[in-house]
């Protein structure tokens, strides 16, 4: 499994998306079987230096000298796919930075080389009590798993891809820091998904027998879409009275997220299920917004 853990920041004036500039990225690359690592960060030169707000400057310990010497996005970009041409899985901390990375995606023709998205902050929601109660804050999480860092070089991004994989591999064995009960509940599995992409429509099949229609959802969010739901148990089917001699099929909850393009039409999307496949179609145009995908049965 080949991880990229990958951090973004930018000068964010407002909430319209053309008066954000992307000023850096850095990513951390790990193939788990090898255990070979590669590592990249890029400083990004703005289209208008002089209009980077100095709090972001400092915040982000940049200089506007070398904001101006900086490479431009669509250099960064062919750089940063040169050292990363294969990926399987992409790790972020929150939306916000895949909404910025799918910006750069958008902006640059980037490639596509990934298969999946973890956004960690979500997950870790979904199965920890105590940051589910408290909120969960990149530093809170850091703090909560251990990973040792530097308040000092917080919150830049060459440091922050750092910490992100620690949490992540500390989070693997998140069953030591939850409650015995909650794990009894959290009976999880995922199903499998393909996608096919032209230059009109993208195209996602999700593999879910023996789930019923009612029983799933498809939803688009904040350049997110989401597919998740519950297959019901054997036990659930039949009676108490019946003898189960071997029982091989998943059941429970299931949820599976991918980052989509800015430019897909969310009020398009169709969802059919037929044969125990789950069918989206994605229309691309250059608009974006939120909708929940009623589904189809055929």
């Amino acid at each position: 499994m080949r991880y990229l853990f990958l951090e973004l920041e930018g000068d964010i004036k407002d909430e319209q998306d053309e008066n954000i500039e992307i000023l850096t990225i850095a990513g951390k690359w790990i193939e788990e079987e090898s255990k070979k690592e590669r590592s990249f960060f890029r400083i990004i030169k703005p289209h208008n230096v002089d209009k980077i707000r100095s709090e972001t400057l400092t915040l982000l310990h940049i200089a506007k000298n070398i904001l101006e010497e900086a490479h431009g996005i669509k250099d960064v970009s062919e750089k940063f796919q040169q050292t990363f041409p294969k990926i399987d899985i992409l790790v972020v901390w929150n939306r916000e930075t895949i909404r910025l990375f799918e910006k750069m995606v958008v902006l640059t023709d980037m490639k596509r080389v990934w298969q999946d998205v973890i956004i960690l902050q979500d997950l870790i929601l979904s199965l920890d009590i105590v940051a589910k109660n408290t909120g969960a804050s990149f530093e809170k999480m850091l703090a909560r798993y251990h990973v040792r860092f530097n308040p000092n070089l917080f919150h830049i991004a060459k440091h922050d891809v750092e910490y992100l994989k620690d949490l992540f591999y500390m989070e693997k064995h998140i069953d030591k820091l939850i409650s015995k009960s909650f794990k009894e509940q959290s009976n999880n599995w995922s199903p499998v998904v393909d996608i096919i992409e032209n230059d009109n429509i993208i195209i996602l099949s999700a593999e879910l027998a023996g789930v019923n229609e009612e029983d799933m959802e498809v939803n688009i969010s904040e350049g997110i879409l989401s597919i998740s739901g519950v297959k019901k148990s054997l036990e659930e089917e039949y009676s108490s009275d019946d003898y189960f001699y071997k029982i091989e099929s998943v059941s429970g909850k299931f949820c599976r997220s991918f980052a989509i393009p800015a430019n897909i039409n969310t009020s398009a999307v169709k969802a059919s299920l037929k044969d125990g496949v789950l069918k989206i179609i994605l229309q691309k145009t250059n608009k974006q917004n939120s909708k929940t995908i009623k589904i189809k049965s055929e």
